[in-house]
């Protein structure tokens, strides 16, 4: 794989914002990423990057002043049978959900109106929609998982959604619970492989109240949902138990930041360690066929506090993890490889560009391809309503 070039400026400082937990941010298609993002003053901004001539098309606003707060950032996917782009987006913990669909194909600057979601999910309070689609699954459904808050504010519940009406008003079914543990609130990540395969690591609750979390994992094929090895779960909604451990949090709370299929062994990177408190171990661990196995990569020190940086993966390349790295003075966006499946990890290149200001919360580009393959937010956040961020890419 090609090292990526010099940091690409996406976005001016005040125009960038997203949270960890909802994908995808940016989705490359016919030679153009497109990329979401919540502004400074709460708007809901979406542009592109056309990878021939190197152009970043002016924002467009696709919710004015929904919040000022990084939850509100928007998922994006573009859909097979018309290659409109479909986006989801919530306030956080309220009723209120949205989607959109672009007017046009392959268009991000012409929008049909807003559709409240909350009437038709039938649920309570909504954060972190991941809006996907399986072309392998009858009906080529879009599915959107997000998080219900359920049981008088106690539970936060992994829920979805899907319709496979492929015109400009679908219907979406009722909400249905996939995963929760009773009386916490879990954080997950979930990947679709584009075809029928949904892989999902969640922890048992929250890695600060709850320490120390465990991490689990599951996966569904065409009809039924698996623990790692292949063993097909029961009724719905799972918890903890029915889940196959990767990490049992005996070396500090675990927080799930990126997971990929990978043809059917699926690869995880999640931190580790004591959120907020200046050290966390960013791990890599692969499903060997039998087990789950575990490497660190790097141990992510400096001040902690809101934001310690953050790792995914390079979702064309599972031996490719990007990784914000404190550097001694600021946390630095690096590349790191793996010839061993894991086993051991080298610190390839610094790939922000030599930016002055933190590199954090790194996102991979769905479908990506040379030219664009990560994209991140630089700048300062100090609490979930009070950031000055833009957004890079390489």
């Amino acid at each position: 794989m090609t090292l990526p070039p010099a940091a690409i400026a996406l976005t001016a400082a005040g125009q960038g914002g997203w949270n960890q937990q909802s994908d995808y941010k940016a989705v490359r298609y016919n030679g153009k990423t497109y990329f979401g993002w919540v502004a400074s003053n709460g708007d809901v901004k979406i542009a592109s990057y056309t990878h021939a001539t190197g152009v970043v098309s002016a924002a467009t606003t696709l919710h004015a002043t929904l919040a000022v707060d990084v939850h509100v950032s928007p998922s994006i996917v573009v859909r097979d049978s018309d290659q409109r782009l479909m986006v989801a987006y919530t306030q956080h913990d309220t009723s209120t959900f949205c989607t959109r669909i672009s007017t046009n194909a392959e268009d991000e600057t012409a929008w049909g109106g807003e559709v409240a979601m909350d009437g038709a999910l039938g649920g309570n309070t909504y954060t972190y929609p991941s809006i996907f689609q399986q072309l392998g699954q009858a009906g080529d459904p879009i599915q959107i998982m997000y998080r219900d808050v359920q049981d008088a504010g106690l539970s936060g519940a992994l829920c979805y959604t899907y319709t496979t009406d492929h015109d400009a008003s679908p219907t979406w079914q009722a909400q249905a619970t996939l995963y929760k543990n009773a009386n916490k609130q879990s954080y997950w990540k979930v990947a679709c492989d584009g075809n029928i395969r949904i892989d999902v690591v969640t922890t048992d609750g929250h890695p600060v109240t709850d320490a120390p979390t465990k991490l689990c994992h599951m996966y569904s094929d065409a009809t039924d949902w698996h623990e790692s090895d292949g063993t097909v779960l029961g009724a719905l909604p799972y918890g903890p138990s029915d889940l196959t451990e990767i990490d049992d949090g005996a070396g500090g709370s675990c927080w799930p930041m990126n997971v990929v299929a990978n043809g059917g062994n699926p690869v995880v990177v999640y931190w580790r360690g004591t959120y907020g408190g200046g050290s966390m171990d960013i791990v890599y661990a692969r499903w060997s066929g039998a087990a789950w196995v575990k490497t660190v990569i790097a141990t992510n020190g400096g001040p902690g506090g809101y934001a310690p940086g953050g790792a995914v993966i390079d979702e064309s390349d599972p031996d490719t993890v990007y990784a914000s790295v404190w550097n001694g003075a600021r946390y630095s966006l690096r590349r790191y490889v793996t010839a061993d499946s894991g086993a051991t990890w080298t610190w390839a290149a610094s790939i922000d560009g030599g930016q002055s200001d933190d590199s954090i919360w790194p996102a991979v580009v769905r479908n990506s391809a040379a030219g664009l393959r990560v994209v991140w937010l630089h700048g300062t956040i100090t609490a979930d309503d009070t950031y000055t961020l833009a957004v890079s890419g390489a």
